[in-house]
């Protein structure tokens, strides 16, 4: 068995974890053996055991060496500097603050751009902050009682899952369940569970399709497919998720910007007609 594999405590209750115990826990889900961290960040191996075993209390230094090196993501890189003792260095800052207007502008230029195919904005709780027409049309179209689309926080998990809402045109469901509730246990393991996350996930499993076998907890994938029925209308998407690479804060590294593109020529043609319809109702209407 591998020294990765031998040490999985939850994750979503790490941040409770002594010091050492955090590092140990970071360092074998990078897959990076005690002697290649310590010499990536030159220090012995030795030392590095006394850390792990809390019989060492590392500097500053070498504790921001450490997690910056095997990756750990920027809310628990916070943890762990509190835990130590030590004042953190990332600030968690919201999107509409004066300071995040710029980002926010880019933000909305890679929703917005992508006009014809279904777009959105999540934060770290599937929260959408921000769709395009596409994607908004798009529900309008398949869902099951439209006064859920009017819910605050809207969420991408219930959007798709519930079956009052577009559960109940999603042809598979079951992978549909599968892929959803795997990514976000995932995304959970990387950024930390906290209370609206452990929420949503017991609330997601009332949701469960019935019959089949059980949820597999690993199973990674590049892209999602999604195909909706309601009526005579179709559609089949498939989805991919995108994330900021090396942001320097806590808020842009856990926004995601999920992306639907056709899967066929029939579904680019209905996504045209959908926005180009939702476009000249909206330009007949008085300003």
């Amino acid at each position: 068995m591998s020294e990765a594999s031998d040490y999985s405590p939850d994750s979503g209750q790490i941040g409770e974890l002594g010091i050492g115990d955090q590092i140990k826990f970071w360092r074998h889900r990078s897959h990076i053996s005690q002697m290649d961290l310590a010499l990536e960040c030159d220090t012995s191996s030795r030392h590095l055991s006394f850390v792990e075993t809390g019989r060492a209390q590392p500097s500053r230094k070498l504790l921001l060496s450490l997690i910056q090196t095997i990756g750990v993501p920027l809310r628990s890189q916070n943890t762990m500097l509190i835990k130590a003792g030590y004042a953190p260095i990332y600030e968690e800052t919201g999107l509409s603050e004066p300071e995040m207007r710029q980002v926010r502008s880019m933000l909305n230029i890679m929703v917005q751009q992508n006009e014809l195919f279904p777009s959105m904005l999540i934060d770290r709780h599937w929260n959408i902050l921000e769709s395009n027409l596409a994607f908004e049309v798009m529900c309008e179209t398949f869902v099951d009682e439209a006064e859920l689309l009017r819910e605050e926080p809207f969420n991408l998990v219930r959007c798709f899952l519930n079956p009052r809402c577009l559960g109940k045109a999603v042809v598979n469901y079951r992978e549909m369940y599968e892929t959803m509730v795997n990514r976000a246990r995932r995304f959970i393991n990387v950024v930390g569970a906290d209370e609206e996350s452990r929420r949503l996930l017991e609330e997601v499993m009332n949701y469960q399709p019935v019959e089949g076998e059980d949820i597999a907890h690993d199973v990674p994938q590049l892209v999602m497919p999604l195909r909706l029925k309601k009526g005579k209308q179709e559609l089949n998407l498939f989805t991919m998720v995108a994330t900021m690479g090396a942001p320097l804060n806590i808020t842009l590294q856990e926004i995601q910007l999920e992306l639907g593109l056709p899967m066929d020529a029939d579904s680019e043609m209905f996504l045209r007609e959908m926005v180009e319809r939702a476009r000249s109702v909206s330009d007949e209407r008085p300003s």
